[in-house]
């Protein structure tokens, strides 16, 4: 970011966020030491000329006899692109942010997953969380009436359907996220980030 001359989305302690074996989303630097067999996601942002941005990207460490990863991580990640792609088909003028989120949300759900216990996305602008139109499910008491706003034009939006998975050798929740900036035009979207279609897989 120095070299380029920008700034971070967010605070700069967690811009990159790095998540990485049992979690439920964002976390802040910690003492924890990556394994084989663990997730890795890193969630990252710029400011440039006052506009952010807010990208996830996730990746696998093999385990030393392993090619590929396990078939139930594949399946994760399989569902989560399938979502964020379902999701995108929805994004037009006029279309209210519940209808992308239930789209991306059925994706995930008929795959046989819990819900991910947030929002689909949400509006970016001079900050990386701005006010408009939520990407969300009707939970009137957390996000009110923002999943029923329309999507207009010249907006951009993270769109960030997640796949979590409990792992009772983990103990926890593992966790597959993907995020990508779209810009609503004035007859549907288009992808401001190229999508991530395959999982990283590091060695």
């Amino acid at each position: 970011m120095r070299d380029y001359g920008v700034g971070p989305s967010w605070e700069p302690e967690s811009c990159p966020s790095v998540n990485a074996g049992i979690t439920r989303g964002h976390s802040e630097p910690s003492n924890y030491v990556i394994q084989r067999g663990d997730l890795i996601t890193i969630d990252f942002g710029i400011n440039l000329s006052g506009y952010c941005t807010d990208i996830q990207r996730t990746a696998y460490v093999l385990r030393e006899d392993e090619e590929q990863p396990p078939d139930y991580i594949l399946k994760m990640w399989e569902t989560n692109v399938k979502a964020i792609e379902e999701g995108f088909k929805k994004m037009k003028p006029g279309v209210i942010g519940f209808e992308v989120d239930s789209s991306a949300r059925a994706v995930i759900v008929n795959a046989g997953y819990e819900e991910y216990p947030h929002a689909a996305g949400h509006v970016i602008g001079y900050s990386t969380h701005e006010i408009g139109p939520l990407l969300g499910p009707n939970w009137k008491d957390r996000y009110g009436k923002r999943p029923f706003y329309k999507l207009l034009p010249n907006q951009v939006f993270a769109l960030e359907p997640s796949v979590y998975l409990y792992s009772k050798e983990r103990n926890g929740y593992l966790r597959i996220g993907l995020e990508e900036d779209v810009l609503i035009t004035e007859t549907g979207a288009e992808f401001l980030s190229t999508p991530q279609k395959e999982l990283i897989l590091i060695k």
